[in-house]
């Protein structure tokens, strides 16, 4: 029944298709966290990240820049995770202020 064969042809490509849609805003979290690494690390911030991860630890930050930017310090590192609300716009943001606090 061709009615039949074209229902089970999308239903198919429905979980490609929602899978895809779940991938954009994780590939676009691990870009972020590839950039904010890339900024710490140009002016010699030793910061870090697990591969294809979206958390990036750094040395722990001033408790101005702790407290203003809710990050969650751990003795002497601190580490920030890239969502998928997070820009490079609020990457730059916290880099300036890490960067002159």
């Amino acid at each position: 029944d061709p009615a039949t064969l074209e229902g089970s042809q999308h239903h198919d490509q429905e979980p490609a298709e929602r899978a895809n849609r779940l991938r954009r805003p994780l590939r676009n979290s691990v870009q972020q966290a590839e950039y904010a690494v890339q900024r710490f690390n140009e002016v010699g911030i030793p910061a870090w990240r697990n591969k294809n991860s979206v958390t990036v630890v750094f040395p722990r930050p001033s408790a101005e820049v702790i407290r203003k930017w809710q990050i969650a310090p751990y003795e002497d590192i601190a580490h920030i995770i890239t969502m998928p609300n997070v820009t490079r716009e609020s990457i730059d943001a916290l880099f300036d202020e890490v960067l002159n606090s």
